[in-house]
């Protein structure tokens, strides 16, 4: 074969490869467009709170059947619109637009005020219409209407009260000065969102900028801001948080706490609150909520219970002393399960366990070990816990045994500890 030859199969071989590169970049693109860009993304939640509460909720301008505190499932994810019924509150603010992500949770607040019994309601105003002078004519009288000229109809505009806890703020309107101090009234405002912040020497905000939006339709809009002193310590609150069970973890903002139950002092600020996952429970929804320099927060977050017909047990060998359950921590699938509290046993069972392979971790007294199990269900899953002696230390271990449920209760492992 000459060179000639080699060249003209080397070039037909890349012109081959090419057109095998398009093809296959044009199948990608295709795919995407048919199975990837047209999924719609699931809802999301979001957490009504008002002081007091018992006012129904108006979500995008339609009505629900939920009415404050409550959480709003299903909700669309997106830009939305959240207000309170008027009918017999003053609410601030009327409304709030906020945007709700894929399975998470918005969490927002309205203050209000019953309206006094016996207000009447307002007097629609008469129109009074010109009309032409009458003109006789034989059978009847003729009413016509004057050629006035139509005036073209002039948008609504809108207000926003800022305030601030310290006074005298310099007011910023999408980052422009507006002369103005808190608290002020903006005026003449058209309908849309806007970015609001304030200034004060010696002080920082809480928050930095505010996203208002500002609708004729819905009244007089408002805006908050916290001044912080730079000079003294950033003010700080309680944050309560209880989980059903206890002994699970949460992350703040990113950070990790835990086990629950906690009373943290924190800053006051915007706190987003993550819950870990416990093996056996349905995981809650991420929470979002603002601890203000006068109101601590209260967190209480329930962890549904799995379906499952299984049963697992923590025993000790018979004639051994009691655990210190205090002293016990369990792990499953390296998610913490649970942590002990001030009690003696010698067994602890859990009912309704979710059958499956599972990876089990029992840490007692500093001495941990793990081991695999199977959990059957209409079974009891007995793993024993023994300490061995070797040489002059003392070694824990697992082991896994397999029991039917009478079996397992005639053989009674002493003090039992039952858990559903």
């Amino acid at each position: 074969m000459d060179d000639r030859t080699r060249m003209l199969l080397r070039e037909s071989f890349w012109r081959w490869m090419r057109s095998v590169g398009l093809i296959l970049f044009a199948l990608g693109v295709a795919v995407y467009f048919l199975f990837i860009s047209g999924r719609e993304p699931k809802p999301g939640f979001v957490r009504v709170q008002s002081i007091p509460p018992g006012i129904p909720i108006i979500l995008d301008g339609g009505s629900t059947q939920y009415i404050t505190d409550a959480i709003l499932p299903n909700v669309k994810a997106g830009t939305r619109r959240i207000a309170l019924s008027q009918d017999d509150w003053n609410v601030s603010p009327i409304f709030l637009t906020v945007t709700v992500k894929s399975q998470d949770t918005v969490t927002v607040l309205f203050h209000a005020e019953s309206k006094p019994l016996g207000t009447p309601a307002p007097i629609p105003e008469e129109k009074f219409i010109p009309t032409r002078p009458v003109q006789k004519v034989d059978t009847f009288t003729l009413y016509t209407e004057p050629n006035v000229p139509v005036k073209e109809k002039t948008k609504a505009k809108g207000s926003l009260q800022v305030t601030s806890s310290v006074a005298g703020a310099s007011i910023l309107f999408n980052e422009t000065a507006t002369g103005q101090v808190t608290p002020s009234v903006l005026t003449n405002l058209q309908a849309g969102e806007y970015h609001i912040s304030v200034t004060k020497s010696g002080y920082t905000s809480i928050p930095d900028v505010a996203t208002v939006t500002v609708d004729p339709d819905f009244g007089l809009s408002t805006v908050h801001f916290e001044l912080v002193s730079l000079n003294q310590q950033k003010p700080i609150n309680v944050i309560s948080i209880v989980t059903v069970p206890p002994g699970q973890y949460v992350h703040l903002n990113g950070d990790k706490y835990g086990p629950t139950p906690l009373h943290l002092e924190m800053p006051i600020g915007i706190y987003r609150i993550e819950f870990t996952e416990c093996p056996g429970y349905d995981t809650p929804a991420p929470q979002q909520f603002v601890l203000t320099r006068t109101d601590s927060s209260s967190i209480r977050a329930v962890y549904q219970k799995l379906h499952g017909e299984a049963q697992f047990a923590i025993v000790i060998p018979r004639g051994a002393d009691l655990l210190d359950v205090g002293k016990l921590s369990i792990e499953i699938d390296n998610l913490p399960f649970y942590h002990g509290s001030n009690a003696e046993a010698s067994t602890l069972l859990w009912n309704h366990f979710p059958e499956g392979e599972h990876h089990v971790m029992v840490s007692y007294d500093n001495l941990s070990v793990e081991t695999d199990a199977t959990f059957t269900s209409n079974k009891v899953t007995p793993v024993e816990l023994r300490f061995d002696r070797v040489f002059s230390q003392i070694k824990p271990r697992l082991r896994v045994l397999d029991t039917e449920p009478q079996q397992f209760f005639r053989k009674h492992y002493g003090k039992i500890l039952s858990f559903d």
